[in-house]
Parts: C-alpha cells; sequence; structure tokens
C-alpha cells in the first residue's frame, strides 16, 4: 500500500513523520544549547564556591517564597517559628555530635 498524496490519511500520515522528525531535530538542538548555557557553570562556576549540597536549602526557600507569595498574612508568623526551630537547632546539633555514637561514653 502505497502513500498517496490526495489520500487523507496518507497526507496525515506523512504530516505526522514530518513533524516527529522536526521534534526530534528541535531536542537535539535545545541539548546543544543547554550544553552550551551549562558549561561554564558546571565546571568552574558558583558550584564550586557554594558547594554541592544546595538541594535542601533552596527547597526551603522555594517553600517561603511561595507562602509568602500566597499568604502573606500568614508568612510572618511561619518565618518567625522558623527562626526559632533554627536557632534551638544550631544550639543542639553541637550537643548532639558530641555525644554521637563515635564519642566512646
Amino acid at each position: 500500500m502505497s502513500h498517496d498524496m490526495n489520500h487523507p490519511a496518507g497526507n496525515l500520515a506523512l504530516r505526522r513523520e514530518a513533524l516527529v522528525a522536526q521534534c526530534a531535530l528541535q531536542r537535539m538542538m535545545v541539548a546543544a544549547e543547554l550544553r552550551t548555557l551549562v558549561q561554564p557553570v558546571a565546571s568552574t562556576g558558583w558550584r564550586r564556591y557554594l558547594g554541592g549540597n544546595l538541594k535542601i536549602p533552596l527547597t526551603i526557600a522555594g517553600v517561603v517564597i511561595g507562602i509568602v507569595a500566597t499568604r502573606p498574612s500568614r508568612a510572618l508568623p511561619l518565618l518567625q517559628m522558623g527562626a526559632a526551630a533554627w536557632g534551638i537547632a544550631r544550639k543542639l546539633l553541637p550537643l548532639l555530635r558530641s555525644a554521637g555514637p563515635d564519642s566512646g561514653e
């Protein structure tokens, strides 16, 4: 069965194949551009200076920004509670580290 250009199904199949090929080409072009943009940052950029463990702080910052943007009246008490929890954690973490399983007690 050959593709006849006057046949609607054949025409649609050819258009579909052309669109699939065009999408594949666009994906390859976007991937190449992305590699070009990421290359300077990946090797010697800001990640080297800030460290590799940015996932948790960025997640927390995103949640806080989202809360402030959607419900500003609720943001202040949550920020105060978070600051208090942060202060307590900063005081307790050294104590927990010194009393951990490696302390020999």
